[in-house]
């Protein structure tokens, strides 16, 4: 059986783990390149692009507060000790544009419903930004 302490102790072991050195940053790049078709064939591009509008994990997360019709291609990761990330492509209305959000949510002692909903408001924001600014 595994102890509290035990736990307490995997969770320091992994927040201090500097191997995954992914970022919000180099994410949304990432993000941006594949969007604009520059970091895959076209064909590659519209397969995976396919495959992230299918995305069924995270409703609650960059597509939680946003309009239903809004197309948003995803990716979630989740580790259940504090962890819940989010990122992904949302198109603008009308052709307008799409907007690329990548949120880490890392040590967090919230619940997954507060980490779910900070990542909702977060893409709400950034898509009324670019909404109701082009």
């Amino acid at each position: 059986m595994v102890t509290p302490g035990q736990v307490v102790a995997a969770k320091q072991s992994f927040y201090q783990d500097r191997r995954d050195t992914a970022t919000p940053e180099g994410m949304a790049r990432l993000l941006a390149k594949i969007s604009r078709g520059e970091a895959l064939g076209p064909e590659r591009t519209a397969q995976l692009l396919d495959i992230m509008l299918r995305c069924e994990t995270g409703a609650m997360r960059l597509k939680g507060l946003l309009p239903p019709e809004v197309a948003v291609r995803h990716k979630t990761g989740s580790l259940g000790i504090g962890v819940a990330n989010d990122v992904g492509i949302i198109d603008l209305p009308d052709g307008a544009g799409r907007v690329v959000v990548a949120v880490f949510v890392k040590e967090s002692t919230r619940d997954v419903a507060a980490q779910e909903l900070a990542i909702a408001q977060i893409a709400r924001a950034a898509y009324d930004y670019f909404l109701f600014n082009k």
